[in-house]
């Protein structure tokens, strides 16, 4: 009789072995998959933010020509100069931008990829900067990118 409880009781230890395994391979498969998921969220809201617009600005086209920048190098003339010219198109409205705006606008460029491999491709610190000129029936604006040595 003790032999057969014996026996019993391996065999519910080995099935519980059995299944611990099998949940933790459940789990293993369950966090991969999150973590699967939550890369392709990522990826999806950073190509998504690329086709967003901030006040009339296509990051798209930004970050174009920021990635072309990157790959083309930067002149020599455009280095001692110490700035980057980037034109934006105009602005139909007669208000200036608010400084909060600005501020907005230049972070937003500031952490678009094109801007992080021009970082990455020219070894200097650049930091973009919002400027607008009032004219008389519309806005000119651009962003001027400084170029500093590291």
């Amino acid at each position: 009789m003790q032999t057969i409880k014996k026996l019993e009781s391996e065999e519910m230890n080995s099935d519980n072995q059995f299944i611990m395994i099998v949940q933790k391979v459940k789990n293993n498969m369950v966090e991969q998959w999150n973590r699967v998921v939550n890369s392709y969220k990522e990826s999806w809201q950073r190509n998504f933010q690329l086709f967003q617009k901030v006040d009339g600005i296509s990051l798209w086209k930004i970050n174009f020509q920021l990635n072309r920048l990157a790959v083309k190098g930067i002149s020599k003339e455009v280095l001692e100069k110490g700035k980057i010219i980037l034109s934006l198109p105009s602005k139909q409205m007669s208000g200036a931008t608010s400084d909060f705006q600005k501020a907005y606008i230049e972070r937003t460029i500031d952490e678009l990829e094109g801007f992080e491999n021009l970082r990455l491709s020219q070894f200097y610190n650049y930091k973009p900067v919002y400027v607008e000129k009032k004219g008389f029936a519309e806005v000119s604006r651009w962003i001027e990118i400084e170029i500093t040595e590291l």
